[in-house]
């Protein structure tokens, strides 16, 4: 299939949609377990490597494994009623007990189609095999509070479909630069897949979201890094640069953002304002008064059970907050999560500290004496000093720390009503879509989505001058009013948009079927002139949660300056 022609018949513009170049729409099929995979293709290809939603058996290799990996999806073996090899009750993506048996639900040691050792020809084919409907729960074609990848051309699809076709840099307002090798924020250059927003292997996040979307994780705030100096989160260039270590801790931290980086300190500033650097990288002891409420709670230390002796010297992030009712600056205990690739020297990039002022992390990275409780976000001798600063002190010899923090994205998850759905005797829940605008919860996602579409993370009323582009942009940066508020993450149709009622189309086709044979001649012709009520007729939907421009009305009806009065 020529990507040129979906482009062609699909009218896609550079937005969110982009990632659906070189992808064939197939229909809702009989998606149930024993049910047979049917599909209709744009141009009648079914050979294409993305027809049936990436389970034919063109992405498989044809090889069989003991463990049967992959059973029940097209290709592999007869379909069963499940596709999992999990034991019962145990999950597929994290959360591993020690006598897991989750792995061969997505990989094959020695008879793998692709990298990774997936059973099927890429992240997007390996991932669909599953959830295309074979589980009979979580079936990314069909309608959920994501949105669709099975929209229709006639129905005005949009997708966000992560197929591999294009880089991250595809991105709007994102990085449409060629990527320069060894650039901060590298990771532009990435396909975009399933992978790229969700993480197979477990998530700090609900929906296994991505802990490092795009690298963000180690990425300076907005990836401002300008000729090597440092910027706050306004784009102000700070006296820390990254060739001058020997800075303040103040200029040096001055980043921001999820990578906290720069020498540690050991008091917490008498006065805090707004130009105290937003990150401070803190030694201390486990039991510190100065961690307020988030104090290491003391007890026997076992593997990441987030208890340590009392007295135990350990490295934390402080961040800048601001009291609602006082307006006063101070410094809390940062608990989000760390982020570390390895525990080996020679591969941790994400996590790590050096001995040295002048970053020569290549010769100077410490590792041993330092354990890092990634889960818990802080760092320990691993051997207790007997008396402050001594020979075991390990933290002591720091001098300079480079800590990647998770994205971490919360939301209110609820049973599916009237009945609970439960999947191999765990029960899935579905997302509650009025958390997207919840005190709390809105703003985290839009940072979530601004990992790639980094200009759009914006206050409106002036012109923003992005890191990729300048603008006048709708607000996204408040709990309010964030990307999902108006955007589906998945992709949008017909079948999934609302109108300003938050009516859907099904509801619409009853309202419109009352009035057969009053308007109507039977229930087909009011089918189609709801679909046609609801149809998104602007060039692309660009994932839109409502149709055409009622996704600005629904916010805006109630504004005083908008008289919607009928002509007389």
């Amino acid at each position: 299939m020529k990507r040129s022609f979906l482009i062609k018949v699909l009218g896609l513009t550079m937005a969110l949609s982009l990632t659906m170049v070189g992808v064939a729409f197939a229909t809702n099929a009989a998606n149930v377990p024993g049910g047979t995979l049917t599909s209709t293709f744009v141009n009648g290809d079914a050979a294409n490597d993305f027809g049936t939603y990436g389970t034919t058996a063109g992405n498989d290799n044809g090889m069989v494994n003991a463990n049967m990996t992959g059973a029940g999806t097209s290709g592999q073996n007869v379909r069963t009623p499940s596709a999992v090899i999990a034991k019962p009750t145990q999950r597929t993506h994290g959360e591993y007990q020690n006598n897991t048996n989750s792995c061969a639900s997505c990989h094959q040691t020695h008879t793998a189609a692709a990298s990774n050792l997936l059973f099927k020809d890429g992240v997007y084919t390996t991932c669909t095999a599953c959830h295309d409907g074979t589980l009979g729960v979580l079936n990314v074609f069909t309608g959920s509070s994501a949105g669709t990848f099975g929209g229709t051309i006639d129905g005005g699809a949009s997708m966000h479909l992560p197929t591999g076709a294009l880089q991250m840099s595809a991105a709007p307002g994102g990085n449409h630069t060629p990527v320069v090798a060894g650039k901060e924020g590298t990771g532009w250059d990435a396909e975009f897949t399933c992978a790229s927003c969700h993480s197979p292997h477990g998530s700090y996040s609900d929906r296994l979201l991505n802990y490092n979307p795009n690298n963000i994780a180690a990425t300076p705030y907005y990836f401002q890094t300008v000729a090597g100096a440092y910027t706050d989160n306004a784009g102000t260039l700070t006296s820390g640069n990254a060739g001058d270590l020997s800075a303040t801790t103040t200029a040096a931290i001055k980043s921001g953002g999820l990578q906290a980086t720069g020498p540690f300190t050991t008091t917490i500033p008498a006065t805090v304002d707004a130009l105290s650097p937003d990150f401070l990288i803190y030694k201390t002891t486990s039991d510190s008064a100065t961690l307020g409420t988030d104090t290491i709670p003391v007890g026997v230390a076992d593997l990441n059970n987030n208890m340590e002796p009392a007295g135990t010297a350990v490295i934390v992030v402080m961040k800048k907050v601001r009291d609602i009712d006082t307006l006063a600056y101070s410094y809390v205990r940062d608990m989000t999560p760390w982020v570390n690739d390895s525990a080996s020297a020679s591969r941790a990039t994400q996590t790590w500290f050096a001995s040295n002022a002048d970053n020569d992390i290549a010769s100077h990275k410490i590792e041993t004496g330092i354990t890092i409780a990634l889960g818990y976000g802080y760092a320990k001798n691993t051997v207790k000093e007997t008396v402050v600063a001594d020979a075991t002190d390990i933290l002591n010899k720091v001098k300079f720390n480079n800590i990647a923090r998770a994205v971490v994205v919360k939301l209110n998850l609820e049973s599916y009503t009237p009945v609970a759905v439960t999947f191999n005797g765990v029960e899935v829940k579905r997302v509650d879509q009025t958390s997207y605008g919840a005190p709390g919860f809105g703003v985290p996602v839009s940072r979530f989505c601004a990992s790639c579409h980094t200009d759009y993370f914006a206050i409106s009323g002036s012109e923003i001058a992005g890191v990729w582009s300048t603008a006048f942009r709708h607000t996204t940066n408040t709990d309010s009013f964030t990307c999902l508020k108006c955007h589906f993450a998945h992709g949008t149709d017909v079948t999934v948009m609302l109108d300003t009622n938050d009516q859907n189309l099904a509801q619409t086709k009853i309202a419109y079927e009352a009035q057969v044979p009053a308007t109507y001649t039977d229930n087909a012709a009011a089918d189609a002139a709801a679909k046609a009520y609801l149809l998104d007729t602007n060039e692309s939907s660009v994932l839109k949660r409502y149709t055409g421009m009622a996704v600005c009305w629904k916010c805006h009806s109630t504004s005083g300056d908008l008289i919607n009065v009928p002509p007389s």
